[in-house]
């Protein structure tokens, strides 16, 4: 069931807060929201991330049929994750998610999120595949690279020097998402 993002993320050392930037660290804990959510497009759940992979039909190209297209897209919002240590923000572009994923075939099961996500990817509505989500709430280990940002300042704009910890990915190494062992 789980693969190599899974083995990656217990492998990577467990995160405390005097970790050192640019290392790759683990925690695991439940999800907060802070920066708003997403729908999954297939389900349309509020989540904070999600991985979609997506097979098109064969479309037909006058005497021929082309193959059919794989496609697998994967967006996150800035979350955080309440550890023993407190919390850790989360924030990347470049995610791997290894999670559950449930099959959709049923082309029927049209939603608003389904509809708007095939429109702006050009992909066709009756495409069958499967969708992992990571839902406010749920418990997941999560690997990332360590780095400390400037903390956001208050209401007043003061700002107190305080530093907050945060788990990011970039392309080469990308956040990894996983359920706890």
């Amino acid at each position: 069931m789980f693969g190599s993002v899974h083995r990656r993320v217990h492998r990577a050392t467990a995160l405390a807060p005097d970790a050192p930037e640019g290392e790759l660290r683990r925690v695991t804990g439940a999800i907060h929201t802070f920066d708003g959510f997403l729908r999954a497009p297939r389900s349309g759940r509020v989540c904070v991330a999600f991985s979609i992979h997506i097979t098109e039909p064969a479309r037909p190209q006058g005497a021929y049929a082309s193959g059919s297209a794989r496609i697998t897209s994967v967006e996150t919002r800035k979350f955080a994750v309440e550890f023993d240590g407190g919390f850790v923000f989360v924030d990347s572009q470049f995610a791997e998610l290894d999670l559950p994923y449930e099959r959709f075939d049923d082309p029927s099961a049209d939603n608003e999120a389904w509809a708007s996500f095939c429109d702006q990817r050009r992909v066709s509505p009756i495409s069958t595949g499967s969708e992992a989500i990571v839902r406010p709430g749920d418990v997941v280990s999560i690997a990332g690279i360590v780095e400390r940002r400037v903390a956001a300042p208050d209401l007043t704009g003061y700002r107190d020097g305080d530093s907050q910890l945060w788990l990011v990915g970039d392309f080469d190494r990308p956040l990894l998402v996983t359920r706890p062992t």
